[in-house]
């Protein structure tokens, strides 16, 4: 039995031999060169938040209204240990990362962003021997950008003389969730219904508003912005200039009005319309202000 034993041992210690023979350390010493681009504001300054893997933190989401807003974006030069020679690199326009996008069909259907609407500054470099960093800027104009339409805006490396793109980390997908009803409108009127009640009165629409103690013409106070929050939401400016409506709607163009407008109660809808042929939003809304006093507003906007 102890013969057994010792021959059983053995031959353990033979096949333990064979496996540590067949798993060697891992060689990092042969890894390829890769060349990726870093938008860390995509990532919220915590990874890559370049590729489809943070697809999501490349939304524009300047506001409408500035003239120009700039994005950084870094070349990295990903390898083993930094390059004896200079990197030339071209950072551009992907265009066939916007019609893989389109073809996957995972999301939103997307449109190239016109030339007009942006500005790359610094897409051919160099990168210097012993360096692994170059700088791109990406120049927005929001003011210039159709708030309407989803567009893409695809950034990556086209051209580099050492190494292999990242597969995963050679593209910025930067883009815009477009919304129908974004945009600029004009009041063409906006009426204030003051009241010294202090709750709403009763009022259905059609029809004339409760008689009121005074009335203030808030018209005109345009042009006004609806801004995009998402494909079926706007945020647009109050016309009693308090704060926000947001305004969700759904296919048939049905809304959903709340506010934002801080120090007033018993916020109420009585009207919300939205025309598609004209483009033309109606609301009509009422609220308590701090005195109290009940307050009707009726507004009318039409899409510029």
């Amino acid at each position: 039995m102890k013969k057994l034993l010792l021959i059983v041992f053995g031959a353990s210690v033979v096949l333990l031999e064979g496996c540590l023979k067949a798993s060697p350390p891992t060689d990092f010493s042969n890894l390829p060169t890769i060349v990726e681009v870093e938008y860390p504001a995509g990532a919220g300054g915590n990874g890559m938040g370049s590729g489809l893997q943070f697809f999501g933190g490349g939304a524009l989401t300047y506001p409408a209204s500035d003239a120009s807003d700039t994005a950084i974006v870094l070349v990295n030069i990903d390898s083993k240990s930094t390059l004896g020679s200079s990197t030339s690199v071209t950072v551009g326009v992907i265009s066939s990362a916007l019609s893989a996008y389109n073809s996957a069909g995972t999301g939103l259907q997307y449109v190239a962003l016109p030339d007009s609407d942006y500005t790359i500054i610094g897409g051919t470099g160099t990168i210097p021997a012993g360096k692994r960093l170059d700088t791109v800027k990406v120049v927005f104009y929001p003011s210039k950008i159709d708030p309407t339409q989803n567009f893409m805006l695809p950034v990556g490396i086209s051209n580099t003389s050492a190494g292999a793109v990242s597969g995963n980390f050679g593209v910025v997908y930067f883009h815009t969730i477009g919304n129908p009803l974004a945009g600029l409108y004009d009041d063409v009127s906006a009426t204030r219904y003051n009241y010294t009640s202090a709750t709403v009165p009763a009022y259905t629409y059609p029809g004339a508003e409760p008689p009121p103690a005074s009335t203030l013409n808030l018209a005109p106070y345009f042009p006004k912005l609806a801004s995009p929050n998402t494909p079926t939401e706007i945020t647009i400016p109050y016309a009693n200039n308090l704060g926000n409506y947001i305004i969700d709607f759904d296919a048939s163009y049905n809304l959903t009005v709340t506010t934002d407008v801080a120090g007033i109660t018993g916020f109420t809808v009585i009207y919300a319309n939205y025309d598609p042929a004209t483009k033309t939003i109606h609301l009509i809304t009422g609220y308590v202000n701090a005195t109290p006093a009940a307050r009707i507003v009726d507004e009318t906007m039409v899409h510029e």
